[in-house]
């Protein structure tokens, strides 16, 4: 299972990703059913070649707490302008190590959940950084 969303980010600055998640079996996932989470934040190619993207440095593999990344319930974020149901994943990328450096670029925040069973999930964030 795979989804992406796209939005804009400031040179040197953080982003807050946040979806609707569902597992294989098309339910809305909660914490109980993931067992870990993992993020890698690639740098793409201009023009972007799903073949060439590079793994910004920091940001490989970078494991996230469960219980940080996915709320107890479904929320409605002040961010979040989807829908009035809200979402169940929301995870703000921490630059104590500088993520989104390149003006102008395109960078995926690929997210794996691991599930307590089946197979992983993944979200891909699509982020443009801004002038």
């Amino acid at each position: 299972m795979a989804i992406q969303a796209q939005g804009t980010v400031s040179v040197n600055g953080t982003l807050t990703n946040m979806a609707r998640l569902v597992g294989h079996t098309g339910e809305t996932i909660t914490r109980a059913d993931i067992s870990s989470i993992a993020y890698t934040i690639y740098l793409l190619d201009s023009p972007p070649s799903r073949a060439e993207r590079t793994a910004v440095t920091g940001h490989e593999a970078v494991a996230v707490a469960v219980a940080d990344a996915i709320p107890a319930e479904i929320t409605v974020p002040d961010a979040w302008t989807q829908d009035t149901t809200g979402c169940n994943f929301v995870h703000t990328i921490p630059i104590d190590t500088a993520a989104f450096t390149r003006p102008l670029s395109q960078y995926v925040i690929d997210y794996t959940l691991t599930p307590v069973s089946g197979q992983p999930i993944v979200a891909s964030f699509l982020a443009r950084t801004l002038h």
